[in-house]
């Protein structure tokens, strides 16, 4: 499937569909979990949307072309799911869930900041560190 393998949903299409209000806010995150690789979040957010039904393929359609895939939205457009294609999806959707929840038995339950969130919280204490050692000390800086 050349939406699967030839995007990246975690972009500008998760965006594109979350100012649409196509996703939730929830949905979004899930899709745009750092541990996901690309081909898994594409699947989450395809069997999102083939769930939804209604306008949600066509939202689709538009955020791919938005996200500069226009060739993608072209074959999207010209091919029709089957049967199988559904089924699939639905295999991948519960591989992508069974790693979620061998992530969550992993961290700690005592642990009340996830992972990812703490990752980001280390980055960024780094980042202060740096700065710290490039302050320069002035006369105004000493009075206050």
């Amino acid at each position: 499937m050349m939406f699967v393998h030839g995007v990246d949903s975690k972009t500008d299409i998760a965006d594109h569909l979350y100012q649409s209000d196509v996703l939730s806010t929830e949905e979004k995150e899930e899709i745009c979990y750092s541990s996901l690789t690309q081909q898994e979040s594409n699947r989450l957010l395809y069997n999102k949307l083939i769930r939804k039904g209604g306008d949600a393929y066509t939202h689709l359609l538009e955020a791919v072309r938005h996200g500069e895939y226009p060739d993608v939205a072209s074959e999207m457009e010209k091919t029709e799911l089957s049967d199988q294609e559904i089924q699939l999806c639905q295999i991948g959707m519960k591989k992508v869930k069974d790693r979620q929840e061998k992530k969550d038995i992993l961290m700690d339950h005592d642990e009340v900041i996830p992972k990812h969130i703490l990752e980001q919280f280390e980055k960024r204490l780094e980042q202060w560190k740096k700065d710290d050692q490039q302050f320069v000390s002035t006369e105004a800086e000493r009075n206050m």
